[in-house]
């Protein structure tokens, strides 16, 4: 065999290589991914620790959306409810 037909032979092995080394990083991305959040789950049933909603900026948005302040009659009764949500 050829110097240059061995040369040829061993680049294409080296592509080869690289794309399936490509494609097992990508798949170990992948892996990783699933198993972060498989680990956020298992975390989250066994702790209880669900994110909690931020009623605030909810109260805000909806106020602002209805051109009315935190003072007036609706605001105030948007307030007491977030109260009782986080502490009823």
């Amino acid at each position: 065999m050829s110097l240059e037909t061995s040369l040829k032979i061993s680049r294409k092995e080296e592509k080869e290589l690289e794309q399936m080394l490509e494609k097992l990083v990508k798949e170990l991305a992948d892996v990783k991914r699933e198993n972060d959040t498989l680990t956020d789950r298992q975390q989250l049933q066994t702790t209880g620790n669900f994110a909690q909603p931020d009623y605030e900026a909810t109260r805000d948005r909806t106020l602002a959306k209805l051109k009315i302040g935190r003072q007036s009659p609706a605001g105030k009764a948007i307030q007491a409810f977030i109260k009782e949500l986080l502490h009823g």
